[in-house]
């Protein structure tokens, strides 16, 4: 009796050492099936017309299309530009998603600088650009522009591969900034980038969890779907993926939701299904180019999907 009683102590005082994912895990239940289902009767409520384009602002934003994620997991790319419909006048015309450093309007030299370091950093002049970052915030250490001025500064050093510093300017921004939860996420993208899971995890979770409602909750549940299939965890997989298609199917990230339960059908294996992983597949391109769903036609995954389902097709679905 008194082993026993010494063993479950033990395994508490393990646990409570932990730092990895089980702190992190997202909810799984039934409800993940009845998602699968779901995609399959497609009974998940998409947009079926494309969405008009937001008025062009000036490049400032430095948003990049997202990447296909490769077999297991790939480094994550910049967020998707997201558009939502909150009122009929948005209907007409969607804003764009939000990534971070945004700028308000109103201007001075601060803006100036600002800018002037946005438009040397798109056009490949890092140098320059993190000294017009740095002298921003040097000069107005409590201007409205500080904090986006580390955000962009973080995205510089990232370029030259300075991961340490970029994360520096993550951890400066404080949680009480409209900024903090981008920072947050680029924290979790630099941890993802150099294969710290637990860390990056941690950031995604934050996110999705402490601000369900941000811009960025869908892109850090998918980020952190791609973690747990590349960790062979399929079961956080599909639940990361299912409550972006539960709880955002109206974002841009619903294509990358269907190919990342997909790949946990066809990869994972605990959860492989090839004939399921076929079907959610199916079901993609269905979307893409018969029922012309514009984040599916225009995903960069759609040719992805395809490639999958020829090589699902010729090895194991082949009719005489």
């Amino acid at each position: 009796m008194k082993t026993a009683y010494l063993t479950l102590i033990a395994l508490a005082a393990l646990c409570t050492m932990i730092p990895c994912e089980a702190q992190y895990q997202y909810r799984h239940d039934g409800a993940d099936n009845d998602v699968i289902r779901s995609i399959l009767e497609d009974a998940v409520p998409v947009r079926r017309q494309p969405v008009p384009a937001a008025a062009e602002e000036p490049k400032q934003s430095g948003v990049r299309a997202a990447e296909p994620a490769a077999d297991a997991v790939s480094e994550p790319a910049a967020p998707k530009t997201q558009k939502r419909s909150s009122s009929a006048s948005a209907k007409r015309q969607q804003p764009k998603k939000k990534k971070g450093g945004e700028l308000p309007p109103a201007a001075g030299p601060d803006r100036t600088l600002l800018i002037t370091g946005i438009n040397l950093l798109d056009a490949g002049n890092d140098p320059a650009a993190i000294e017009k970052f740095r002298q921003l915030k040097q000069k107005y250490p409590t201007g409205v522009y500080a904090d986006q001025a580390s955000i962009w500064l973080a995205r510089a050093y990232i370029k030259q591969g300075k991961y340490k510093e970029a994360i520096d300017e993550t951890q400066s921004i404080a949680e009480d900034s409209g900024e903090y939860p981008a920072a947050v996420y680029l924290s979790g993208q630099i941890y993802f980038t150099q294969k710290r899971y637990d860390a990056a995890l941690d950031a995604f979770y934050r996110i999705s969890s402490r601000f369900p409602g941000h811009e960025l909750a869908d892109n850090a549940l998918i980020d952190a779907g791609k973690i747990y299939l590349s960790m062979k965890n399929g079961t956080q997989a599909l639940s990361a993926a299912s409550i972006v298609v539960r709880s955002y199917p109206d974002r841009e990230t619903l294509p990358d939701a269907y190919f990342l339960i997909g790949q946990v059908l066809e990869k994972d294996p605990v959860m492989r299904d090839m004939e399921k992983a076929r079907l959610v597949f199916r079901k993609f391109v269905y979307r893409a180019e018969v029922e012309k769903v514009d984040s599916f036609a225009h995903s960069p995954l759609l040719d992805r999907v395809k490639r999958e389902l020829n090589y699902l097709d010729r090895n194991f679905f082949r009719t005489k």
